[in-house]
């Protein structure tokens, strides 16, 4: 997933969903980490179009960019991005990547080890299973974040709006998305221009995108809970 630079940072939102059914929604901007099983790669791209892959641990910040456990953002800082020595900046996941929340002080119900090893263990692979894997309506998702991802935030009403963003959104990189994907994209984004908040310019079209995403992850995450704990 490319980063799209701006304001003095590098970011991209990637799809997650919550392994675990007990514990409370992320609130907006919560931080995580990576867990040690899995990894996410930072792809660089220098002045010469050379690419270079370094573990993405180090540089980046991960966190929520809404309320809920559907996305999370994934950054790095434009000053970091020239101390490597690159133009440009990809992020590539891993097999069964696990994140963790960031420890904060005071925190009156912290992650127990055997917690989290459940969590980045068993749990991690059963979801990889159900929602990794496409049973649901993952490639769905992948397709409305890629949208999200290249789509402005602004409310643009004006006449060829529709048009002119979608042109912009291939030219940021939706167009390398696979032709399936693509597909399912460019349904997403007509329904968000049909959608009758994005006509009064209540929402912008990213905000019509973002909220579908997040429906349907949720959706997925409960398709997830019920399997990974039948009995409830």
């Amino acid at each position: 997933m490319p980063l799209h630079c701006e304001a003095g940072w590098c970011r991209a939102e990637f799809i997650s969903f919550c392994l675990q059914k007990t514990r409370r929604f992320p609130a907006k901007g919560t931080v995580y980490q990576i867990a040690e099983t899995g990894g996410l790669t930072l792809a660089l791209v220098d002045g010469a179009g050379r690419v270079r892959h370094l573990d993405a641990a180090p540089y980046v910040e991960i966190e929520t960019p809404r309320a809920g456990h559907a996305a999370v953002t994934i950054a790095l800082a434009q000053a970091t991005l020239a101390k490597l020595g690159a133009r440009g900046a990809a992020i590539e996941v891993g097999a069964l990547v696990t994140l963790t929340p960031r420890a904060v002080p005071g925190d009156r119900s912290p992650q127990g080890i055997e917690e989290l090893r459940e969590a980045s263990g068993p749990l991690r692979a059963l979801g990889a299973d159900l929602v990794d894997g496409g049973a649901g309506e993952i490639e769905r998702a992948r397709g409305l974040v890629a949208l999200v991802n290249t789509v402005p935030r602004l409310i643009d009403r004006r006449p060829g709006a529709e048009a002119r963003l979608w042109t912009r959104a291939l030219e940021r990189g939706l167009a390398k998305t696979p032709p399936a994907r693509l597909r399912v994209a460019a349904r997403e984004y007509e329904r968000c221009w049909d959608d009758r908040m994005v006509q009064l310019g209540g929402w912008s079209v990213h905000e019509c995108l973002s909220r579908r995403h997040d429906r349907l992850m949720e959706d997925e995450v409960k398709r997830y809970w019920r399997a990974a704990d039948p009995g409830s």
